[in-house]
């Protein structure tokens, strides 16, 4: 997969306007199981699942078309109810903005324009919320 793909995905969200305190990797989410992140919304860029295609080239070198889904995990806190449902207003904000960023755009390093697969709630507890968006990466892996 390409790291200058995610690294893309990362500078779009922390573009100017964004409702985002971090925008940070899958590193930095991996931190965080046991703790809730310091400050928020946050976002982070994290692949979910990726697949191979066939070899592409019958002779000579290696060209492979690779597909993955990169999920979004958005985290927001509005304490101002036990639900959730305050978080929830704000959480589709957060998730409308992402949307108009990353559908139809193409990160660096990829081979097409991004798509919207799937979005998903996590888990909502006491005015806090995760939620997960999933898109589309195509890219290829060549190797002379």
């Amino acid at each position: 997969m390409s790291a200058a793909a995610i690294t893309s995905i990362i500078e779009r969200l922390l573009e100017a306007g964004t409702p985002f305190r971090i925008v940070e990797g899958a590193t930095e989410f991996a931190g965080i199981e046991k703790n809730s992140p310091v400050v928020q919304p946050a976002a982070f860029v994290v692949i979910k699942e990726e697949a191979g295609a066939e070899n592409e080239r019958a002779t000579g070198g290696h060209l492979q078309r690779i597909e993955a889904d990169v999920a979004i995990v958005l985290y927001f806190e509005n304490v101002s109810d036990d639900v959730g449902g305050a978080a929830g207003g704000g959480l589709e904000g957060l998730k409308s903005f992402i949307r108009s960023k990353l559908a139809g755009w193409e990160p660096a390093g990829a081979a097409e324009p991004m798509e919207f697969i799937s979005g998903e709630l996590l888990h909502a507890r006491d005015g806090a919320v995760w939620h997960e968006d999933v898109y589309s990466l195509i890219t290829y892996l060549e190797v002379s």
